[in-house]
């Protein structure tokens, strides 16, 4: 079943390196070389991400209790 939780500390790398990935070719993007990207964007969405007025909502798979492969999305 599909339910949905607020993000935490393990889902920070699942959901900067997809957020990064589906950015990375967007045309408002910004200038940036693409052997730069990740070492550039990861960084900033975290910072953005912990910032106080900020919140990450996971859909995850509720039978997956290991959470190995759990998430839909953010």
């Amino acid at each position: 079943m599909i339910s949905h939780r607020p993000a935490d500390e393990r889902d920070r790398r699942f959901v900067a390196d997809a957020w990064a990935g589906s950015y990375r070719d967007a045309d408002s993007a910004g200038f940036s070389c693409v052997d730069d990207w990740y070492a550039h964007a990861i960084p900033t969405i975290n910072k953005h991400r912990a910032k106080p007025d900020v919140q990450t909502v996971i859909a995850y798979e509720t039978t997956d209790t290991a959470r190995v492969a759990d998430i839909y999305g953010f």
